[in-house]
C-alpha cells in the first residue's frame, strides 16, 4: 500500500505543477475562444470490425471567460446528477490560480488556496475541506530559483512526503525524486525526456534509484503535437510485459478535438465526445 502510495503521489505532483500555470485544462488548449465545452466519457467495444460506443461514464462542463481561462466546471453523470463540485477559479495579475472553491449545492465544500513568492513562483497549496485544513504543500527553492522541493503535510501539519523536482535547459520538468523520511534515502525516481516540440516522448520510472521498473517508451504525436502513440514496459526482475496505447481523434473547423477514441492493445478502453459552444 505504501508503495501505491508513493506512486500516486508522483504522478499528483507532476499533474499538479502543470495544471498550477495553465490557463486551461493541463492537457488541451483550445482556439477559437470556446464560451463551454461539454466532455463526455462513454465506454467502447468493438463488433464486426466496428467501434461501438457504450455507456455514458460521465461528462465534464468547462465555462471559459473572455481570455480563454476555464474559470468554472462540474461533472455529471448520465442522469444529468451532479457528480463533482461546482468549481471556480480566481487568477492573480499573472493569471496563476489563486484560489479554486468548490461547491456543494450552496455550501462551501472544498477548498483550495494558492500563494507565490515574490518572483511568482508557487510557494504554498493549502486545501481545506468543510471549511478545514485537510492538508498543505510547500515548495522550498534551490539557489537557481527553478528546482524546488516539495513537502507534503496532512491535517495536523505533520510532513508525509519529500520530493525533489529538477528542470532542463528550458524550465521542463525533467525528474522527480521522492525520498523516504525515515533515512533520507531514494523511494523512486521518475525521469522524463521531451522532443524538439516540447512533447513529453519519453518517462522512465526507477526503484531506489537505479532499478528501471516503469517506462513509459516510444510515444508519438501528430503534426498538432497530440499523443497518438506509446507503449508501457513493466519490469519485474527479468520480466518485461508491454503494452501499447493509441489515439484517434476527429477536429472541429477550428482545429479543436471534438472525439478521441482510445485503444489499449488494439482493444477500444473509451470514446470521449467534446461538444464546444463558441
Amino acid at each position: 500500500m505504501k508503495y501505491i502510495l508513493l506512486l500516486l503521489l508522483l504522478l499528483f505532483i507532476s499533474l499538479s505543477c502543470k495544471t498550477f500555470d495553465f490557463k486551461s485544462s493541463p492537457n488541451d488548449t483550445y482556439k477559437g475562444k470556446p464560451n463551454k465545452i461539454q466532455i463526455t466519457i462513454y465506454d467502447a467495444f468493438e463488433k464486426t470490425d466496428t467501434i461501438i460506443k457504450g455507456k455514458m461514464k460521465y461528462s465534464n462542463i468547462l465555462f471559459f471567460d473572455k481570455k480563454n481561462r476555464i474559470y468554472k466546471s462540474y461533472t455529471i453523470n448520465s442522469k444529468g446528477d451532479t457528480l463533482g463540485k461546482n468549481c471556480e477559479r480566481v487568477f492573480n495579475k499573472k493569471e496563476r490560480t489563486i484560489k479554486r472553491v468548490c461547491y456543494n449545492d450552496s455550501t462551501t465544500n472544498v477548498r483550495a488556496i494558492y500563494n507565490f513568492d515574490k518572483n511568482f513562483n508557487k510557494s504554498l497549496f493549502e486545501f481545506y475541506r468543510n471549511n478545514k485544513l485537510s492538508s498543505k504543500r510547500v515548495f522550498e527553492y534551490e539557489k537557481n530559483g527553478i528546482d524546488y522541493i516539495d513537502y507534503g503535510y496532512d491535517k495536523n501539519n505533520k510532513l508525509k512526503d519529500k520530493t525533489l523536482v529538477l528542470h532542463d535547459r528550458k524550465r521542463r520538468e525533467a525528474k522527480a525524486i521522492s525520498f523516504n523520511l525515515k533515512d533520507g534515502s531514494i523511494n523512486i525516481i521518475i525521469e522524463e525526456k521531451y522532443d524538439k516540440n516540447g512533447n513529453k516522448y519519453e518517462q522512465n520510472w526507477f526503484k531506489e534509484g537505479d532499478q528501471l521498473f516503469t517506462s513509459y517508451t516510444n510515444r508519438k504525436f501528430d503534426n498538432r503535437n497530440n499523443f497518438i502513440y506509446g507503449e508501457k514496459l513493466s519490469i519485474k526482475k527479468s520480466d518485461t510485459t508491454k503494452s501499447i496505447t493509441t489515439i484517434e481523434y476527429k477536429y472541429d473547423k477550428k482545429d479543436n478535438i471534438t472525439y478521441k477514441l482510445m485503444k489499449t492493445n488494439n482493444n477500444p478502453s473509451f470514446v470521449e465526445e467534446r461538444i464546444i459552444t463558441y
